[in-house]
């Protein structure tokens, strides 16, 4: 459950295409940026870019999705770094969750808000009732 609530959270955010935006663009290493060769952002960036968003929460949703297989982390090697040192890019499962055409986010979005409800709903019922919750 833990998982598709991660995936939910990063993409109504937006926040695979702030890092496919993020790795395109041209904001400075110096700013917390990256170079486009190493196709890497941070936290702090993608926080500051989408205006509303808490770096150190966000960077914690970012490595949850590392370990989910969504994003690439760097450094990997188990240190604590503040949400300006991680380092996100996207993997091929990540880049599905940008909201482009022949995407995935749509269906993640689906999943996650209304057909949620209706599965919980109709598991709730079933338990009790016996019966299909569908019916």
């Amino acid at each position: 459950y833990w998982q598709s609530e991660v995936l939910y959270t990063l993409a109504k955010w937006g926040i695979f295409d702030a890092i496919e935006a993020a790795t395109s663009s041209s904001i400075s290493p110096a700013e917390g940026g990256t170079s486009a060769a190493s196709g890497l952002t941070s936290c702090a960036v993608i926080a500051k870019t989408l205006g509303e968003l808490n770096a150190d929460i966000l960077c914690r949703y970012m490595r949850a999705g590392a370990g989910l297989g969504l994003l690439t982390m760097a450094p990997e090697d188990g240190r604590v770094l503040s949400p300006t040192e991680l380092r996100f890019g996207l993997t091929a499962a990540g880049k599905l969750m940008r909201a482009v055409p022949g995407g995935m986010r749509d269906f993640a979005m689906y999943m996650n808000e209304e057909s949620r409800d209706a599965f919980r709903s109709a598991g709730l019922s079933s338990v009790s009732s016996g019966r299909s919750g569908f019916v």
